[in-house]
């Protein structure tokens, strides 16, 4: 009796083992799935308070950067990547990509 309870306690381990990777991949793949919101740094400026205060619609705000000069890709507060602004027919604006930030 004792090896049948053994033998049945090796299938019961053996069925759970797929079922537990399978879990696993799941939750990874649920991870993998959740959306992020992914920001393009074009430029920055520094003002005052009484500057910022000011501003109206017609306003232009100088930045630190080209028009044709590189942008960041942000995750957060995380350059993940650089790229160059690129006009897409149809739907604007987008960022080619030209290289990835080394992660710490």
């Amino acid at each position: 009796m004792h090896t049948d309870d053994n033998a049945a306690s090796q299938e019961v381990s053996l069925e759970r083992m797929p079922a537990e990777e399978g879990e696993g991949q799941a939750k990874k793949n649920s991870v993998l799935a959740l959306p992020i919101q992914v920001m393009v740094s074009v430029g920055k400026a520094k003002m005052t308070v009484e500057e910022l205060m000011a501003i109206d619609p017609e306003a232009i705000i100088e930045l630190d950067s080209a028009v044709d000069d590189p942008v960041e890709i942000l995750v957060g507060d995380r350059v993940i990547a650089r790229g160059d602004l690129v006009e897409i027919e149809q739907a604007g604006l987008g960022v080619k990509v030209t290289a990835l930030v080394e992660q710490k």
